[in-house]
């Protein structure tokens, strides 16, 4: 859990993880979260989540083709979109490997947000950039549209 102690160590917060998973993609949340293993310098999970965020967000792309022809853009629905289902999945594997790699009680303090800035302005950017489809803008594209 977060605390103000001075002595904590710095980490980036369960919220903060799953939230870039969500709205950014597995391999922002995964970056986030490979950030807090190396902190606690288990190494090997840092790798295995870098690893499944690379892999998740292959199988993704792969899978995206298949799965739009399901999804009715004209009319927005959370239930009806492929990008929500992997957005919801990945974030839920990421909710259990957090729960499994950071150890229950522990005090941690919030680190900087300079990564998590950078993560998320790089992200931005591909999504926005979208090259071949690589990169879900669905959700970032609804969400931008209810703000303007």
């Amino acid at each position: 859990y977060i605390t103000e102690n001075p002595e904590a160590f710095p980490l980036q917060s369960r919220y903060l993880v799953t939230m870039f998973a969500l709205f950014f993609g597995v391999f922002s949340g995964s970056i986030l979260l490979a950030y807090n293993c190396l902190k606690l310098k288990k190494t090997s999970s840092a790798i295995g989540v870098l690893v499944f965020g690379l892999t998740f967000s292959i199988l993704q792309i792969l899978a995206f083709p298949y799965l739009k022809p399901m999804s009715d853009y004209n009319n927005f629905s959370l239930r009806k979109s492929p990008e929500m289902l992997f957005a919801a999945i990945g974030f839920l594997i990421l909710l259990f490997v957090w729960s499994e790699v950071i150890p229950k009680k522990f005090e941690y303090r919030q680190a900087s947000f300079l990564l998590p800035f950078l993560v998320a302005a790089i992200m931005l950017l591909l999504i926005l950039w979208n090259y071949n489809n690589w990169f879900s803008s669905f959700l970032i594209h609804r969400l931008l549209q209810g703000l303007f």
